[in-house]
């Protein structure tokens, strides 16, 4: 009886062992189909049509090819600089933008080097050309004061003045035009006697068209309202072509501009100076006087941290001094004109 336990379980024993071993590889044939089934159809290698066919989903996973290094054509292999494409400097941009007509008298702070008849002036200029909104409606405050130094020959006051409050409107029309219109009405003098000969309304409306990605042209009028000139026409085009350079020959304000070292800008430029103001004579008498100036100037222009930095340096000529009652006209020497703005 002993011997035929024995042998009954040695039986039982082995039939347990059969048994785990076919679940084990019932197991692992599950596991493996389902794997294969994953590979074969969870990851398409092929771009599948809108309409696929109905037995898509059965057809073999056709996998690319593994590329080998021995395989390739080093000669013909398009180089990568690492550390371009690694560089965190920002892409530069155009600080000019779209062509916008800038206006006669519409200058950043600068410094008329002179003394006595040579005719100093050093100009501060305080929200010049900054856009505020009321509503819908659009408008820009500017400021200015103008430390006069001489002439000796003849009187101004010390100090000058410009308070202007502007209502620009630009446009679109269609996919080549596009308009200005900025109607500006300003207070000129010194503000020793009644200032009211100071108010004049220098406006412009200028319509431009792109013709293409590097032409744009411009044609217009400005209204000073000055003594010596009232009305100037606007006509030109601006040129780029290409993203270094930047012809704006437009007058009666033309540019040419070039870019180096991928951020900074260098111009040369022209432009009309001065304006007309209220004063009072230093014999209590109300007039009026007129500067006017040609200016040629060099320019850097270039981005900071936060802001725009532009610095000028420039050569002054045909001034002229005139006033409304007639005295006698004076013409100072020519002088060099510096200026420096940050714009942020």
């Amino acid at each position: 009886m002993p011997n035929a336990l024995g042998q009954d379980r040695a039986r039982s024993n082995a039939l347990q062992t059969v048994l785990w071993t076919l679940c084990a590889l019932a197991s692992c044939a599950g596991t493996a189909s389902a794997v294969e089934d994953y590979v074969e159809y969870a990851l398409p290698a092929e771009y599948l049509p809108a309409e696929m066919p109905n037995d898509v989903w059965q057809q073999s996973l056709q996998l690319p090819q593994p590329v080998q290094m021995r395989d390739i054509n080093w000669d013909e292999a398009t180089p990568v600089d690492l550390d371009e494409m690694m560089s965190d400097v920002p892409v530069a941009v155009d600080p000019f933008g779209d062509y916008f007509y800038r206006p006669v008298g519409n200058a950043p702070p600068g410094w008329l080097i002179g003394n006595g008849d040579r005719l100093g002036i050093f100009s501060l200029t305080f929200f010049n050309g900054s856009q505020h909104k009321l509503g819908p409606l659009k408008y820009e405050f500017g400021a200015a004061v103008h430390f006069i130094s001489g002439p000796v020959q003849t009187d101004l006051p010390p100090r000058v003045y410009d308070f202007s409050v502007g209502f620009p409107y630009h446009g679109v029309i269609g996919d080549a035009w596009s308009y200005d219109l900025t109607f500006r009405m300003g207070w000129y003098s010194d503000f020793e006697g009644s200032a009211r000969e100071g108010i004049r309304f220098p406006s412009h409306a200028v319509v431009y068209r792109r013709t293409s990605d590097w032409w744009q042209w411009a044609l217009g009028l400005e209204y000073l309202d000055r003594d010596d000139v009232a009305l100037l026409p606007v006509f030109g085009a601006l040129w780029t072509p290409s993203e270094d350079w930047r012809i704006e020959a437009v007058f009666p304000k033309p540019l040419i501009a070039y870019r180096f070292g991928g951020r900074r800008w260098t111009y040369l430029a022209s432009e009309m100076g001065g304006g007309t103001w209220d004063i009072e004579r230093v014999w209590g008498a109300e007039d009026v006087f007129t500067y006017r100036d040609f200016r040629l100037l060099l320019g850097v222009q270039g981005p900071g941290e936060g802001h725009d930095r532009i610095f000028e340096i420039g050569y002054v000529f045909s001034r002229h001094l005139e006033y409304r009652s007639g005295s006698p006209d004076f013409k100072p020497p020519d002088t060099i004109l510096l200026r420096s703005v940050f714009r942020y």
